[in-house]
């Protein structure tokens, strides 16, 4: 019995260690990747915003963005057919936020939005940029979906979803899915 209490002692203490070091590593690279990398021809790069939504991710859901990369038929490139579950219906509707941030013209570059960069309040989800902004909006849709995957119940079995099954639900509900 003494033994068992000092395993849970020692892990308590380690997790404990590795949460803190988690917060640190969050901040550390929260800043460097809001930081320019490097200039050519006047333009100034800097890391994509998909970093700034992994932190976001981690920070709210204590998960990796890679897992949520692949599950079901919306979470990672594309997407497609009916929402498997809750979290897959957190990236549909992070995919449709994008699109009206698309759509409304609020964005004026001819890159994707995922490389615009914004600016966090120093919470999980906080957006720092003007309200009205490209910035501001990414990062709100980015923080819609972080709080989502925080709520809705995450299933293994969903991860490395075939897409093909996806694919099935566009072809039953009368859609073309080579389109």
């Amino acid at each position: 019995m003494k033994q068992l209490l000092i395993l849970f002692f020692v892990s308590g203490i380690i997790f404990q260690f590795s949460q803190t070091e988690r917060i640190r590593n969050q901040k550390r690279i929260s800043k460097d990747f809001d930081k320019p990398v490097g200039k050519t021809d006047g333009i100034i790069r800097t890391q994509r915003n998909l970093v700034q939504f992994h932190l976001m991710i981690a920070c709210e859901t204590n998960r990796t963005s890679s897992s949520y990369y692949d599950y079901g038929c919306y979470c990672g490139y594309g997407g497609g057919g009916e929402p498997v579950d809750e979290t897959d219906k957190c990236c549909q509707i992070h995919d449709k936020c994008y699109d009206a941030v698309n759509d409304a013209k609020l964005c004026t570059f001819s890159s994707s939005i995922y490389w615009r960069v914004y600016s966090r309040d120093g919470t999980c989800t906080g957006c720092a940029d003007p309200e009205g902004t490209c910035k501001r909006a990414i990062c709100e849709c980015d923080g819609a979906a972080s709080r989502c995957f925080k709520h809705a119940k995450y299933n293994e079995e969903n991860f490395d979803y075939p897409q093909e099954k996806c694919k099935e639900v566009n072809n039953m509900v009368g859609f073309d899915s080579d389109e």
